[in-house]
């Protein structure tokens, strides 16, 4: 379940990188939340298999990444990053798992499980940037991380392919590693692609 449901977060992610050219933070977030929470509510009532997950992953991250391409390249001015970053990030996810917490006794699993799975974190990087650099320089590093985001599906996978017959701490120091080294060829890979782009 949590390997389709990341592929609501993409849908996510490519809903605010599209309205963010031209709208408020709080339009483009609440579309593209409302687009977040009706995908979440069609996925989780469909049984998925580890196979049928990734491959709702492959079609909807290779959309999405398609879709967000041309948004990725845009100049980000330089900004000093204020102390209280960390506090409006760290206040969310602590909001979250309260929330979890405390409604997971009246939304029963299903329902705690959806909330758990909220991209809290893209969110905070939403309200950050989008009033520090503007729209469309937020939307860039969204979009940029679509490609990392699916790095996270692959991890997924290979988590629940290798918890039994390796046990639960070698499969998530696997899943780590497979997580850590498909994000360092994405962040490798879009160097190049910008120098190259910068010698041309």
């Amino acid at each position: 379940m949590r390997a389709a449901l990341n592929a609501a977060t993409a849908i996510y992610l490519t809903i605010y990188v599209l309205l963010a050219q031209r709208y408020t933070i709080w339009i483009s977030v609440s579309l593209a939340f409302a687009g977040w929470f009706a995908a979440t509510l069609a996925l989780s009532l469909i049984h998925w298999t580890a196979w049928s997950a990734f491959a709702l992953n492959v079609v909807i991250f290779g959309s999405c990444f398609f879709i967000v391409e041309p948004f990725r390249l845009v100049h980000i001015p330089p900004t000093k990053r204020p102390w209280y970053d960390f506090l409006v990030r760290s206040t969310m996810v602590a909001l979250l798992v309260g929330a979890v917490v405390t409604l997971s006794f009246r939304i029963g699993p299903a329902g705690s499980g959806v909330l758990a799975v909220f991209p809290v974190i893209y969110t905070s990087i939403m309200f950050i940037l989008h009033y520090r650099v503007g729209g469309p320089a937020t939307a860039a590093v969204l979009a940029s991380a679509i490609p990392g985001l699916a790095g996270f599906g692959v991890a997924l996978l290979t988590l629940h392919l290798t918890v039994l017959p390796l046990g639960s701490a070698t499969a998530l120091a696997f899943a780590l590693g497979i997580s850590v080294a498909w994000n360092t060829a994405v962040y490798a890979t879009r160097r190049n692609q910008v120098a190259n782009k910068v010698i041309e």
